[in-house]
Order: structure tokens, then C-alpha cells, then sequence
């Protein structure tokens, strides 16, 4: 049975990006790998929210693609960013907080140092989960940290 292949993936509309980060070589743009274009392509489109966690994903986000610069965010350190990325130009929408961010622009965004629970609610919000089930596993999983 054909599935579509390559072309099917490339036409499916996404509602959510979300970049997974983790390690060490995203911050050596030589063997990162590049999103930007496919980054700022969803996120221009208007129809995906684009979602980063941990300093890596923050920083293809952020200085790579650009996203960073007019919306509210966050990530392991804002120096991080700077000192990262070249042109970053997010500085004053920063915001030092272990919760992960949401703008109203569509962009999500969490430290690698917190726990993954506000983000994952931000990106269930983001797919149209309904508030009360986005609150519900809010309480649910945050329960251990009370």
C-alpha cells in the first residue's frame, strides 16, 4: 500500500514544532543542524506554533532562525543565547523562570534545567487540547513537585 512517501511528509500542515535539544553540538553551528529556513517557514505560515526545550532547541530557535528577537522567552541563561549566537537581539524579552514561556506570537520555549511538565501543557494548548484537560495534566503531573 503506498503511503506517500517523502512527498507526504512534506505536505502534511503541521499545528506544532516542537525541537527536542539536548547536547553539546548545538553549539557548534558547523555540526548543529540547520532548521532555520523550515523554522521560520512554519512559523511564518501562521498556522504552527513553534516550540523549543532545552538550550539547544532555544538556540535554533532563537539565534538561528530568528524567532527569539520580538517574543517572550526563555532558556537555560540569557547569556547562553548571546554568547551562542551571533546577532541575538532577544535580550529584553527574556525571561529567567524554570516555567516554560508561551508568547502570543506562537513561540513556546523551556530551559533544559526544568522539569518538562509547563511545556508539555504549552504545547498541548498549542495542538488545541482542550483548558480544562491542559489543566488537568497540569495538576496531575505537577503533583510531585508540591
Amino acid at each position: 500500500m503506498d503511503q506517500g512517501g517523502i512527498d507526504a511528509i512534506t505536505s502534511w500542515v503541521r499545528d506544532v514544532v516542537v525541537v527536542i535539544g539536548g547536547g553539546t553540538i548545538w553549539e557548534t553551528p558547523p555540526q548543529a543542524p540547520d532548521m532555520s529556513d523550515f523554522l521560520r517557514a512554519e512559523h511564518a505560515r501562521g498556522g504552527a506554533a513553534i516550540g523549543g526545550i532545552c538550550g539547544g532547541a532555544t538556540l535554533a530557535l532563537g539565534g538561528r532562525a530568528g524567532l527569539l528577537d520580538r517574543v517572550a522567552h526563555t532558556s537555560n541563561a540569557v547569556g547562553f543565547l548571546s554568547d551562542n549566537v551571533p546577532g541575538y537581539g532577544g535580550q529584553a524579552r527574556y525571561l529567567d523562570q524554570p516555567a516554560a514561556v508561551s508568547d502570543e506570537g506562537g513561540v513556546m520555549t523551556a530551559s533544559g534545567l526544568a522539569p518538562p511538565v509547563s511545556f508539555c501543557a504549552e504545547v498541548f494548548a498549542a495542538a488545541g487540547l482542550e483548558a480544562d484537560k491542559v489543566a488537568q495534566f497540569r495538576a496531575m503531573m505537577a503533583a510531585e513537585h508540591r
